[in-house]
């Protein structure tokens, strides 16, 4: 059992929203834009979101102020999402007036939508922002990699299940997080 718990926390890891997010900014903004906007991209979420996101959390955990780095407990999220959709926000807005390609514009918005939806389920009900983003971001991927798709829901299945065995999430909260992520992917693949 311990090595499925080490297995499970480093694939919850490897699959972390705080990675993943600059992987996969960095990987469609390479296969999509010019090399100078996807550098200027892929700098600008690391800078604006993800740098302040991390410290704001690492010094939430530090304070005792949230149980852990995943931010799992239900309560301790509304600080998280509100800073969340703020930085993801300005990021969107960055892009937008700066003249970058209205599709990463566009991309930007839709993850805003869904930073906003799983903000507006949380208070009912948690949902696993490591499955959704992971769907999410798998949805974007599959149109790029086409020979990749299949490894790619893979990853996604392991972390859903990883969030299952350490037991950050419900099956319900998984399963609320996966369709959340698969929705929005497919609305950006819609609008792109």
């Amino acid at each position: 059992m311990k090595i499925l718990t080490n297995l499970a926390k480093w694939i919850s890891w490897i699959g972390h929203p705080m990675f993943t997010s600059g992987a996969f900014v960095t990987l469609i903004t390479l296969k999509t834009q010019p090399l100078r906007t996807a550098i200027l991209c892929t700098a600008l979420i690391i800078t604006c979101v993800i740098l302040p996101l991390n410290l704001f959390t690492y010094l939430r955990v530090r304070r005792g102020q949230y149980s852990n780095f995943d931010v799992s407990v239900k309560q301790q999220r509304s600080s998280f999402y509100l800073l969340l959709l703020l930085l993801f926000s300005v990021l969107t807005a960055l892009l937008f007036f700066a003249g970058i390609s209205p599709s990463v514009s566009k991309g930007c918005f839709i993850t805003c939508l869904l930073f906003l939806s799983a903000y507006m389920i949380n208070r009912y009900s948690k949902v696993s922002l490591h499955a959704a983003l992971s769907i999410y971001f798998c949805c974007c991927l599959s149109r790029f990699y086409p020979g990749q798709a299949m490894m790619l829901y893979c990853f996604c299945l392991f972390i859903s299940a990883s969030r299952l065995v350490l037991k950050r999430h419900t099956l319900f909260e998984v399963l609320s997080g996966n369709l959340l992520g698969l929705c929005f992917g497919m609305l950006l693949l819609h609008i792109n």
